[in-house]
Formats: structure tokens, sequence, C-alpha cells
């Protein structure tokens, strides 16, 4: 019978072990790397989108209170050709922005009401549209985070 027997020098053993602690080390960090990058990259855009729901909402906003001055002006006249015409015409351009069609501009309160709440819905809707699709994008946050996690606890364990 032959009998193998193996002689392992300790330094070898040392050896063994600091070249699997670097190639943990170096696969790990790796890893993680690409993980952090994909979280930038999501959160990133979510900032994108972010700030364009800030933008839509600042718009809105706006039209809101032009609407309130509208509304201020027209409590304090009934009959809109009673203001003196450099108010008037100042109303006429401001209602002119947010007129969506060609059709001739109507100075009633209820007109005007409408005429902004036809301007606000479109960016109400995109609001909701661009929220929606931040959200979708943020959605694998979580699993991604938990990966880095479950990959940061295997270099631990491997080192």
């Amino acid at each position: 019978m032959v009998s193998f027997r193996y002689h392992v020098v300790p330094w070898h053993l040392v050896f063994l072990g600091i070249l699997l602690n670097i190639f943990s080390a170096v696969l790990t960090n790796g890893m993680i790397d690409e993980k952090n990058q994909q979280i930038a990259a999501i959160e990133s855009e979510s900032e994108r989108m972010n700030q364009r729901i800030n933008e839509l909402w600042q718009q809105v906003q706006q039209s809101e209170r032009k609407r309130e001055l509208f509304l201020q002006l027209y409590g304090t006249s009934s009959d809109i050709e009673a203001l003196p015409e450099a108010l008037r015409d100042y109303l006429l351009a401001l209602l002119e922005q947010y007129r969506l069609s060609d059709q001739p501009l109507m100075l009633d309160l209820h007109a005007v009401m409408k005429l902004f709440n036809h301007y606000q819905t479109p960016l109400r809707d995109q609001i909701d549209t661009v929220w929606l699709e931040m959200m979708d994008k943020k959605e694998p946050l979580g699993a991604i985070h938990q990966e880095v996690s479950n990959v940061r606890s295997l270099a631990l364990f491997l080192q």
C-alpha cells in the first residue's frame, strides 16, 4: 500500500489565506461598486424627475396666483369694462397666456375659471405621470440595497 503524506508548510497556509482574502476583497469590492453605481444612477434619475415635478408644480402655483388676482379684481368690479383700460389690458394679456384654443376670449367669471382649469389639468396629469414613473424607477432600490448588504456579509465571511 502506498501512503501519501502531505507535508504542509505553515507559510503555505498563510499565503493561501492572504490570497483568498485579497480575492474576496477584490471580488466583493467590484460587486459593491457596481451596485452603488446602479443606486447612484437611479437616484440621479429620480432627482431629475423630482425637479421636473417641482417645475410643473411651480407653473400650477403661478396660474393659481393669477387666478386669485383675477378673482380679486373681478370681485371689486363685476363689470370688467368698468376697470381702468390698463388693468383691463393686463387681464386680457394674462388670460391670453392660458388660452389653449383660438376661440374668442370671454371675460365672464365662469369662462375664466374654466380657462385656468383647462390650463392646469394637463400640468397636474404630467405631475402624476412623472411621479408614478419616479416611483417605478425607485422600486428596485430596496432589492439593490439588500444585495449590497448580502455582498458585504459575504466579504466579511470570506475574510
